[in-house]
Order: C-alpha cells, then sequence, then structure tokens
C-alpha cells in the first residue's frame, strides 16, 4: 500500500559517537556535569519555538509521522493530528509531541561529514553551526552577564562511559529499553518526499535533512510507563549521578570550535576568539602564563577599550594570579633583550591540580567567587619580546617560610 514512500526507522543506521555535547545556561550545565540532573523536554516546546522564528533550535516539523493522509496512516496513531504547512497536510500523535520526554544532544560520529588529516578524523564546528543551539546569544552579548546566566558546553568525550552510565540508571531502576526509554541517533529524511513512519516513537527520532548538521542523539522517555514516573523529579527530571568522570565543562564555542579524533583520543580546540577576548580574570591558567612573556615589556595592550602600557598590564595578571589560584608571583628586574625570571609560589592547589579542573570545568576557579572582575583583554600590539621569560614554579608550605622547587625551571 505505501511502497510509492519511504518507509523510514525500519532500520536504524548507527556509527561509532566520538562526541557529544549539550549547550545550555551554566547553571543547568553546572547541574548537569556535577550532579548529573538531566532536563528532558515535550517536542511542543520545539515546535512552539519555531512557530516564534526559531528555526535553530525549533522545528515545525518535530514529531511528524507521515506526510500523506490517508484512513491508512490515520489509523497507525490512536489520537492524529493533522498539520497543514503551504497547502500539504502531515499527521502526527497529539500525546507524542505533548508528553513524550526528549534530551537531545549534538554529536560527532564516524559518518559525520569532515576530513582526514595525517590519519585524524576532523571535523569542524563552525560558528553558524554553534549559533543553531546558543538560544540567540553571541560572545558580544555575554560580557555583561553573570556567569551562571551564560551558555555553556557539556562536553562528552567518553561515549561509551556515558552511555553505560545512563543504561545502569535506568535498568537499576527495572526499565526496559525500546519499552520505557528509548536512546538512538535521529535520521534525517528527503525534503522532497513523502514517508511513513510505522513505529511508535521513532518519529521522535526522524527530521529533515536541513537539521543534518545537528547530527542529534536522542534519549526519550516513555511517560505512559509507571517505571518512568518514579523517577521523575518536577515531571521533567532525573538525576543519573556526577558525569565529571567521562565529560567535560566548557565555556560556548562561540566562534566554533575544530574536533580531532585520533586511534586513541579526542581533541578540542575552541577558536581564538574565545581564548583571547574577555574579561581576564575568565582566562585558564595556561593562556595566562602564556602572556607573561609580554607583560613588563615595551608592548601595548587594549584593557577594556584603553590602550595600557605593559607594566599595568602585569598589575593585572599579579592580581588575577592572586585571586584565583592564590599563587604569589615574584621577579627579578625585568630589561628589554635580556631572559627574565619569574616565580610562582604556590599557596593553594599545585600546578598540576589546577590544570587538570580546569581541563574537566574552564570555569572552575572563577565560578566559586565572581567579587573580581579583572579588566576585558581586546588587543595587543607589538611584536615578540627580545628576552625569553623563565617560569619557576614552586610551593610554599603553610607552615614555612622556606619554599621549595616543585618542578624544572621552564622557558616560554
Amino acid at each position: 500500500m505505501y511502497k510509492q514512500y519511504d518507509v523510514l526507522m525500519e532500520k536504524k543506521q548507527y556509527g561509532k559517537v566520538y562526541f557529544l555535547c549539550r549547550c545550555t545556561k551554566r547553571e543547568y550545565a553546572e547541574d548537569m556535569f556535577y550532579k548529573g540532573n538531566l532536563y528532558f523536554n515535550n517536542p511542543i516546546e520545539w515546535i512552539k519555538q519555531a512557530s516564534c522564528g526559531n528555526v535553530g533550535q525549533g522545528d515545525l516539523f518535530e514529531g511528524v509521522y507521515s506526510s500523506v493522509v490517508t484512513d491508512g496512516t490515520l489509523c497507525l496513531r490512536t489520537d492524529p493530528e493533522t498539520f497543514d504547512y503551504k497547502g500539504k497536510k502531515y499527521l502526527r500523535s497529539h500525546s507524542i509531541v505533548n508528553n513524550w520526554l526528549c534530551l537531545c544532544f549534538y554529536s560527532i560520529d564516524e559518518m559525520s561529514k569532515g576530513k582526514v588529516d595525517k590519519g585524524t578524523y576532523v571535523y569542524n564546528m563552525t560558528k553558524e553551526y554553534i549559533e543553531s543551539f546558543s538560544q540567540g546569544e553571541t560572545f558580544e552579548s555575554m560580557q555583561g552577564k553573570l556567569l551562571k546566566d551564560r551558555m555553556s558546553m557539556v562536553i562528552i568525550p567518553q561515549t561509551g562511559k556515558f552511555f553505560r552510565h545512563i543504561r545502569r540508571f535506568f535498568y537499576e531502576n527495572g526499565m526496559v529499553e525500546e519499552e520505557d526509554f528509548f536512546i538512538s541517533k535521529v535520521t534525517y529524511r528527503s525534503s522532497h518526499k513523502d514517508f511513513v513512519i510505522y513505529k511508535v516513537p521513532d518519529e521522535l527520532f526522524s527530521k529533515d535533512v536541513r537539521f543534518e548538521q545537528q547530527n542529534e542523539v536522542r534519549i526519550l522517555l516513555n511517560p505512559n510507563s509507571q517505571k518512568v514516573q518514579r523517577i521523575l523529579i518536577d515531571g521533567h527530571k532525573i538525576c543519573v549521578g556526577p558525569m565529571d568522570e567521562f565529560a567535560q565543562l566548557k565555556t560556548n564555542f562561540y566562534s566554533g570550535a575544530t574536533v580531532r579524533v585520533g586511534e586513541h583520543q579526542l581533541h578540542i580546540e575552541s577558536a581564538p576568539t574565545t581564548n583571547m577576548i574577555g574579561p581576564m580574570n575568565e582566562w585558564n591558567l595556561e593562556p595566562l602564563l602564556g602572556f607573561m612573556k609580554y607583560a613588563y615589556h615595551t608592548t601595548t595592550c587594549k584593557l577594556n577599550g584603553e590602550l595600557v602600557n605593559s607594566y599595568e598590564f602585569w598589575v593585572e595578571l599579579v592580581k588575577i594570579f592572586a585571586w584565583k589560584y592564590n599563587i604569589e608571583i615574584q621577579h627579578e628586574v625585568f630589561v628589554d633583550g635580556i631572559d627574565d625570571h619569574v616565580i610562582l609560589i604556590f599557596h593553594g592547589d599545585d600546578l598540576n591540580t589546577i590544570l587538570n579542573n580546569e581541563r574537566k570545568d574552564s570555569y572552575f576557579y572563577s565560578r566559586v567567587d565572581n567579587s573580581y572582575r579583572a579588566p576585558t583583554f581586546d588587543a595587543i600590539y607589538g611584536g615578540e619580546p627580545a628576552g625569553l621569560v623563565k617560569i619557576t614554579y614552586k610551593i610554599k608550605k603553610k607552615a614555612e617560610i622556606k619554599t621549595r622547587s616543585k618542578r624544572t625551571d621552564k622557558l616560554i
């Protein structure tokens, strides 16, 4: 009867998932990362967003199971609704789009469109791609916002551990996959062919091909299951436990990012804008160390839109090291053209602890206390300094005055 139509979702195609990410407000991202609180939504919300003009997150065709209306297709769901778009009718289930619970992740897998560079799979997350799920926030618009109100990325590079973590939670609560919960990639259908989707809730794993770049992975919960109702918190949330062992919490990649997938590793590199511009107290330790070679030299910077000399830049760096990391800076006399010696004395966490914490959470040390806001860094002028900066890392014990060497000197 339906041979002239595409019968979708009969055979789901899976590729190895290398990477998952979810973009949301920082306060929700922290809740997900540190506590494992996952917030589900009803598909009707994405239909409403599309109706309001948000085509990045919204989709007017969310939950559509057929592009043809016949007696046969009407009988495929117990509560079909007719949806009319530009003179063409579509069908969807009222209960599925209004009641089913859905959580979406953007993914990269072996079937994603990328390129191979020196044996490494490279996928570019463009600025336009990021903007499609940033809820209208841009790098410029977020500058005046509190950290908790900004967009952040929950990054999951260890996808196997994540899926095992999720499934273990469901199984421990007596839930059955493909009955109480569903986990699958979204497939993308042609805009020009009629289609029919038979099985519930496969329509929530099918979208128009124009959303193909999102490459979604979805987790669905069946609202008709008593087992699902028992684990729900406030009707839309479940708590699966902390995710910091296999995930990372990053600032939003406003200018895009590059994901490199090697044989046993995954490297994420955000575009330079997010590392080089913005309030300096939100920089991580590694870029701060990299800029020390410019400090106290004949280099001009622009902070808060005004030109400042290198000494003023150095003073701000000293404040940031003290406030964020409890690191004391000692230095010898600076002379242009001569190697400089800077000593970092760690009164709090040591170097490796700081680096590991910030790899997991890019705002780890600035999220607790937002009382100090360093100037916004706009630009740096002048060439490379003539001399190198030799940095010595030391740690000072609380009960002692003397310092001991923590690791060898290095030149930057």
